[in-house]
């Protein structure tokens, strides 16, 4: 990767999911199907413990991204879609071009799969120019990695477009900038990033800025608690905000109202809930210290 792209992906953690019978996964699997690489990509997303994040989708991957997104809404910050399709190519009322095509294809893939000389095999269509098989390859690949960049840079918000946002910037892009900042602990930063944005309207600002309040280096546990009602005023349901606020409760010593929010979180979410555990696990530590808050590791 180029050294710009490099410096655009240091604030971020990028993970890459291998699909099954892909570089060092599995290959012996019964299913192939997309009811079965879907759970592989929400098996990732737990193992990384990542409350919420972005999701990039290249080609065939842009289905399992919409589809995680779909599922998930309170969890996908943005996502990026690039060459992908909402549906197969077969189920799109192709011309018989199309299917010849798309039938050539598959059988260029099938006979050449393993061949050293595979990558020199020429492919011709209607509508495409004589080109090799590796050179699709190729002009593939590099477009990944100018979108790998892009996404990067848009969840990073390093570029000062996004910093400024305007009416028309999704909301996800316009807390990126503050979210970057929350997950490098800068919490000054974090909290003038989020007073530039300045959106009172949304219950994921008030949230941020209500953790970020908390967590800072002279924490305001007043203004954190009202941010976070205004958070549950907008949004009854907003995990995070339910979660954080029992949190903040503990360390007040209010343990009767954090256990009301994991009693509103039990009702929302069945396990799995990372929210419900994360708070659950912070109330068990406040009762085993002889009711005192412990600090999360």
């Amino acid at each position: 990767m180029a050294p710009p792209a490099r410096r655009a992906v240091r604030p971020c953690h990028i993970r890459a999911l291998r699909r099954t019978r892909c570089g060092l996964s599995d290959r012996e699997v019964e299913d192939l199907g997309f009811d079965y690489w879907l759970p592989d990509l929400e098996t990732l997303i737990e193992a990384l413990g990542a409350e919420r994040f972005g999701l990039l989708g290249i080609s065939q991957g842009a289905s399992f991204a919409i589809a995680c997104a779909a599922r998930h809404p309170e969890r996908v910050s943005h996502l990026v879609l690039h060459g992908g399709y909402a549906r197969g190519r077969l189920v799109r009322n192709p011309t018989p071009e199309q299917r010849e095509e798309a039938e050539m294809m598959r059988k260029l893939a099938e006979l050449g799969w393993g061949k050293q000389e595979a990558g020199n095999k020429y492919v011709r269509s209607p509508k495409r120019p004589l080109k090799t098989a590796r050179a699709l390859h190729n002009g593939r690949m590099n477009s990944a990695r100018l979108l790998l960049a892009s996404a990067a840079l848009a969840a990073a918000s390093l570029h000062p477009a996004f910093a400024a946002d305007s009416d028309s910037t999704p909301p996800a892009l316009k807390l990126a900038a503050a979210r970057s900042q929350i997950e490098a602990k800068n919490w000054s930063r974090a909290i003038a990033e989020l007073e530039q944005v300045n959106d009172p309207g949304s219950a994921d600002w008030n949230n941020l800025m209500g953790y970020s309040l908390r967590k800072s280096k002279t924490p305001d546990y007043a203004a954190a608690e009202r941010f976070y009602d205004t958070a549950l005023r907008i949004d009854p349901n907003h995990r995070g905000a339910l979660e954080y606020s029992g949190e903040l409760y503990l360390i007040l010593g209010n343990l009767p109202k954090a256990e009301e929010r994991r009693e509103r979180l039990a009702r929302l979410c069945a396990p799995p809930c990372e929210q419900l555990e994360k708070l659950s696990k912070a109330i068990d530590n406040y009762k085993a210290a002889g009711n005192k808050y412990v600090p999360e590791e």
